[in-house]
């Protein structure tokens, strides 16, 4: 499904006031006009759009599958209850005024304020070889690794024979609720507790211990770049983002190289990470980057991550944008590719630049 039908076809599932909204230009008819549009970042909601001296800002809507349901809900409600505002409708409204074709949807995807993550490259988020949590579990082509599953369960238990199984489950029970809230759908799998004899009766006195997913933190260098190509704002995600940056808009790597910009590749031994870009003294320099058949599904489930997890900062996010922004051109991949910073596994240049493209889009 197009991303802009969600507003243009038919948003409003009963008839609504003609007066309230009246008619607005659409998104690339108002950037014509000279109107520029900002993605709002102090916002009471993302209700709360502004236009204020040419400049229409808008708080950041995450698009995907669920919104069409969401939305007609919710305006269902405000036209059934009398009690209730119009504020959903409206906003509705104004979304399906200033989103008429899909060149209106690319527009607010560039400037971040519709983050789309409706559909799009499906693939790259299902398992090849083995399903972690429910969503792929019945799936008869991953079963084969299930077994392994177990024996590697039971390895990890054996780490601290002391304590017993039974501890372990009932920490996991009291947590089955939280578990089951992390997903949008109702999770039909209430086989969770049951353990094949190999561990229910093999390892009764065993253990594991609770490792958090670790965000990526710190690892990416922006403080010695130039400041016109930084945004710096106050971030809503608390002490750990205070500090974040968003790129505002980098030059492609041709285009750096004209203008004088050395682009090396970092040695390994300085580098933190593969995001460890730095520039200073007009040398930017860039990790290796091995790009493979791979790293399209690795870089949208980080993505993806990212922008679920509240705990998570935006490094890859970012990382994704500066290289969507150096990588423009199939020339610009030659460039990395002589500087050795780019490692082209996919055999065609054009299929890397696209990669970066679309994901930077897309993120």
């Amino acid at each position: 499904m197009n991303m802009f039908r969600i507003f243009h076809d038919d948003p409003v599932p009963f008839e609504q006031p003609a007066s309230l909204i009246p008619w607005i230009p659409s998104a690339t008819q108002l950037m014509v006009a000279g109107i520029q549009f900002r993605m709002k970042t102090r916002a009471k909601s993302f209700l709360d759009i502004t236009f204020q001296n040419g400049k229409l800002e808008i708080p950041q809507l995450v698009v995907d599958d669920q919104t069409n349901v969401l939305f007609k809900n919710l305006i269902a409600f405000e036209q059934c209850s009398q009690e209730a505002g119009t504020q959903i409708t409206a906003y509705a409204s104004l979304m399906d005024c200033i989103i008429n074709t899909a060149a209106d949807v690319e527009l607010l995807q560039k400037d971040q304020i519709i983050i789309n993550a409706s559909g799009g490259n499906t693939e790259a988020y299902e398992p090849a070889i083995v399903s972690l949590g429910p969503f792929h579990h019945h799936k008869s082509d991953l079963k084969a690794m299930d077994h392994l599953k177990w024996h590697y369960l039971n390895k990890f238990l054996g780490r601290n024979p002391k304590k017993p199984l039974d501890d372990y489950l009932k920490l996991i029970k009291e947590n089955e609720r939280q578990a089951r809230m992390a997903y949008s759908e109702e999770v039909e799998m209430n086989r969770i507790w049951s353990l094949p004899p190999v561990v229910a009766h093999g390892s009764e006195s065993s253990t594991s211990r609770c490792h958090n997913f670790s965000c990526m933190q710190n690892m990416f260098a922006v403080s010695s770049w130039p400041s016109s190509w930084i945004n710096k704002s106050d971030s809503s995600r608390g002490d750990q983002d205070a500090t974040n940056t968003s790129l505002i808009w980098i030059p492609s790597a041709t285009q750096l190289k004209e203008a004088g910009v050395h682009i090396r590749k970092k040695k390994k031994k300085k580098a933190k990470s593969f995001m460890d870009i730095t520039f200073r003294d007009g040398k930017m320099e860039i990790p290796q980057l091995l790009v493979d058949d791979q790293t399209n599904t690795l870089l949208r489930n980080l993505i993806a991550f990212e922008q679920c997890c509240n705990e998570a900062s935006r490094h890859v996010t970012s990382y994704v944008g500066l290289i969507d922004c150096i990588v423009d051109t199939t020339a610009d991949v030659a460039l990395l590719q002589q500087s050795k910073i780019i490692i082209n596994g996919m055999g065609n240049g054009e299929e890397v630049a696209t990669l970066f493209n679309r994901l930077g889009k897309e993120s």
